[in-house]
Parts: C-alpha cells; structure tokens; sequence
C-alpha cells in the first residue's frame, strides 16, 4: 500500500482489492480491483514487468519455463484435486505449495485465505 511515499487504499464499493502489477521500465501500479487475489512480487517484476492479468477467469500472471513466456492462469485454488476454495470478502485466497515427502514426491498444494491487503491504522493502539 506505501509507495515511493504515496499510501495506496481501496474504499470503493465493488472494488475493495488492493492490485499491483509492473510496467515494462519496472516501476510498480497499483489500482483497486473487484478481484481478490495478490500476483508474485518475483513473477511481476523480475519476470514478467510490463504483463497483466485482467480476465477474471484466468487473473494469476505466472512464468512458463518451458516456453519461456509469461502467461495467464486460472487461480490454482479454484480446482485442487477437484475442489474450488474460496474465502470471505475481507479475505483474500493464495496459493502455496508444501514440500515434498520424498525426493521422488509431488508437491502438495495448499490453499490460504489471508487478510486482504489494507493500509496499516495511522491511529495507535494501547
């Protein structure tokens, strides 16, 4: 939410989702969005700077190594071995994957909800 000193927040009805993504030169965006879901830091900017992902059907921005391009995905929460997860409008859903039992091992995916991203209070609390 803090800028280069500028302090970002959505208050907006129907946009209540703190977004960013980078330019090409790198320099961060940020804008208030209907959806809920926060890209890879990594991806966005050392990756991928200058691509953004608005469809809400696929709104994650990720990185192909394969084809060595940057792409566009459904959220991979929506379909975890058959499961949509979702979460509450003050959270937002993330993704993450847990290590491998054994070296040989798939990864497991893991679905979070997390509060959603609100400038810190200016006021102080005792």
């Amino acid at each position: 939410w803090e800028d280069n000193g500028m302090v970002h927040s959505c208050t907006t009805e129907g946009f209540p989702y703190l977004s960013f993504h980078y330019k090409q030169d790198r320099t961060l965006t940020c804008r208030c969005s209907q959806y809920s879901h926060y890209n890879s830091v990594h991806i966005s900017h050392d990756l991928c700077p200058g691509h953004d992902c608005d469809n809400p059907e696929f709104p994650i921005l990720d990185f192909d190594a394969v084809s060595d391009t940057c792409i566009c995905r459904a959220h991979p929460c929506w379909d975890i071995d058959g499961v949509k997860h979702s979460c509450s409008e003050d959270k937002v859903l993330i993704y993450r994957e847990d290590e491998p039992e054994t070296p040989q091992g798939k990864a497991k995916g893991i679905c979070e909800c997390i509060p959603k991203m609100d400038a810190p209070s200016l006021r102080s609390e005792l």
